[in-house]
């Protein structure tokens, strides 16, 4: 009697019971994976958009303080025969050892992709009229696209999937620039002392490339219609701000970088919202 009860109790598991037992911890398991694997997508895309914005900070700051790692050296500064723009092909020569002219600021042009390249801008230093002084605005200091180049690829597969300005252009821009602000002279033709500042913008006229295109931003600068010079005093600083918004390549979700916008300088804020852009 005991040995037939012993038998009773060591019965084991069926094969039917063995695979639904599998099947629920094939399922707690492949949960418990997809939770972590978000969690870890989310850490991912916070630090790439904070880099972003670490990114774009530190080329305003760069502007701010005159520093442009990227140009050691520049071709000697003339105007194009057209007398349109400015020609640097001439010798080379020692970053600020150019009396002639000067680095302007830099302009960031984003595209569709994980990419986006960073152009020097550079100008006239001085007038070249009969009453030679200190250039004050952007049609005097002939603003033209340096050769030499910055890429930047953005971590984790975001990109921007837009631009706005606020207020708004007649189209979509796809390039920002910061430059050193323009001071006012004296009446002794003298720059007046304090009066330089740094002011952002959108670029009129760019916009926003597919990887691997051909970037004609510098002709758009070159171009002595282009709004950019004529429209630039409007166009600075606008009272709204740029809006960035960066798609993760990763999770559902998106970061607007704002640079500027409620009276601030071209200091951005970050914001981490659900869905796309």
């Amino acid at each position: 009697m005991k040995s037939g009860i012993m038998l009773k109790n060591k019965h084991g598991f069926t094969i039917v019971e063995v695979l639904i037992v599998l099947a629920v911890s094939a399922a707690f398991l492949i949960s418990a994976l997809s939770l972590i694997s978000g969690s870890q997508n989310k850490t991912l895309f916070n630090q790439a958009i904070n880099d972003a914005q670490q990114q774009i900070d530190q080329l305003a700051n760069n502007v701010a303080n005159g520093y442009y790692p990227q140009a050691k050296k520049v071709g000697g500064c003339k105007k194009s025969n057209s007398g349109s723009f400015l020609d640097f092909s001439g010798a080379e020569v020692e970053r600020g050892t150019n009396g002639k002219c000067t680095f302007l600021g830099r302009v960031i042009q984003f595209t569709s992709g994980e990419t986006a390249t960073v152009f020097s801008v550079a100008g006239l230093r001085r007038t070249d009229t009969v009453e030679a002084g200190d250039v004050t605005n952007m049609v005097e200091a002939m603003p033209t696209v340096l050769e030499e180049t910055q890429s930047i690829k953005w971590k984790s597969g975001i990109r921007v999937s837009k631009i706005v300005v606020d207020p708004p252009l007649p189209a979509a821009p796809g390039a920002v620039g910061f430059f050193t602000g323009f001071g006012s002279s004296g009446s002794d033709g003298s720059l007046k002392s304090g009066a330089l500042s740094m002011d952002f913008l959108a670029i009129r006229g760019s916009e926003l490339l597919s990887p691997g295109a051909i970037n004609n931003l510098g002709e758009k600068i070159k171009a002595t219609s282009d709004s950019f010079r004529s429209e630039y005093n409007t166009d600075k600083n606008p009272a709204g701000g740029i809006t960035l918004c960066f798609n993760s390549g990763t999770t559902k979700q998106h970061g607007i970088i704002t640079i500027g916008g409620s009276g601030k300088t071209a200091t951005s804020t970050l914001i981490i919202k659900p869905g796309d852009c």
